[in-house]
């Protein structure tokens, strides 16, 4: 196979989506603020548009951390000496213990769940902004789990794994 005829990732657009998903939850306190003090319903669904971007974004990027990590599990790279690879934790209800969360698994909990709750900060005004932090829900077999994932954190080991990415791997699953 020809380097042009193979799907090659644009490591720059995976930085973008990781910059615009904290720009997101960085902006939030004061989109909520800019809403809470406007009587205008159109202002307010901003705050359903900022939600919708992030679940956008959360999918795009686990994806392609997900393609990039099982390229580099191929080639044998040495990834994981390099990282802290806990971006939060799981718990399976069947058991009642908490584990601690890879990159690898928040990829795979992002894009196979069923539903995810936002958790919120509150300003000294009472107004409700979104906390980096984000709920997965979903079902394995019979075991029902919950993936709670630290955004800064996943977005940090997505940003080094975009970068450690070798346009010259293959990951088109056709050589």
């Amino acid at each position: 196979m020809k380097k042009n005829d193979k799907y090659i990732f644009n490591s720059m657009k995976i930085d973008e989506d990781c910059y615009l998903l904290l720009c997101c939850f960085l902006s939030s306190n004061k989109i909520s603020k800019i809403c809470s003090s406007s009587n205008s319903m159109h202002f307010k669904a901003l705050t359903i548009q900022e939600k919708q971007k992030i679940k956008e974004f959360l999918i795009s990027i686990a994806i392609k951390i997900r393609m990039i990590d099982d390229i580099m599990r191929q080639y044998d790279t040495n990834i994981y000496d390099h990282i802290d690879n806990n971006v939060g934790f799981l718990k399976i209800k069947s058991d009642k213990k908490k584990y601690n969360l890879s990159v690898r698994e928040a990829c795979n909990k992002i894009i196979h769940a069923k539903s995810l709750t936002f958790n919120y900060n509150a300003t000294k005004d009472k107004i409700e902004y979104l906390k980096p932090i984000v709920n997965f829900i979903g079902k394995k077999n019979k075991n029902h789990w919950k993936a709670t994932i630290d955004i800064y954190k996943f977005v940090e080991q997505a940003v080094y794994f975009s970068n450690e990415y070798d346009e010259n791997w293959s990951i088109s699953g056709y050589d």
